[in-house]
């Protein structure tokens, strides 16, 4: 079965609002295994480069993916100007795999060997019972044109394959 868990921290470091948030979320598995953290964190913080370490340190090396909020985050008490939020996906009927790109060109086509791999991993996985794949995008958007990057993605993963995600 597939848990979801979600939560947001504020504190005075990046990387305490990150691990607060993740140990909240993660008690809302209720004892499964963490599989995925998808973290976005308010742009004030001075030490932004602690929370995927902070968030994946209460996971136990789950992977996380995400970015910076766009200047504020929405959570259970309303909309906060600093914070970190978490969501985790856990459990037996879930697995992820996460690779990384760097965009250096307009065309963003140094993004297709990362979707292959993404695509391979998924066809690996669907002979281990797990047939359904969903590809999560983030990308900075001030690095990348949008339409450039789905259309990398497609040639990777190909046109069957939803894809989700954002410029953070």
């Amino acid at each position: 079965m597939i848990a979801f868990g979600s939560a947001v921290a504020d504190a005075d470091s990046a990387r305490v609002a990150a691990q607060a948030a993740a140990e909240e979320a993660r008690g809302q598995l209720r004892g499964r295994k963490p599989v995925l953290a998808i973290s976005f964190a308010s742009p004030v913080y001075s030490d932004l480069g602690f929370v995927p370490g902070g968030v994946s340190s209460v996971l136990g090396g789950a992977p996380v993916v995400g970015g910076t909020s766009g200047g504020c985050l929405i959570g259970p008490s309303g909309v906060s100007a600093r914070g970190v939020s978490v969501v985790v996906l856990g459990g037996d009927g879930i697995e992820a795999k996460t690779v990384t790109a760097s965009l250096r060109s307009p065309s963003l086509l140094e993004v297709v060997p990362a979707a292959q791999a993404l695509a391979t991993a998924a066809e690996n996985a669907a002979t281990r019972g797990f047939p359904e794949f969903t590809c999560l995008v983030f990308a900075p958007g001030a690095g990348a044109d949008g339409e450039a990057l789905v259309s990398a993605v497609r040639k990777g993963v190909g046109p069957r394959v939803p894809l989700a995600g954002g410029l953070t």
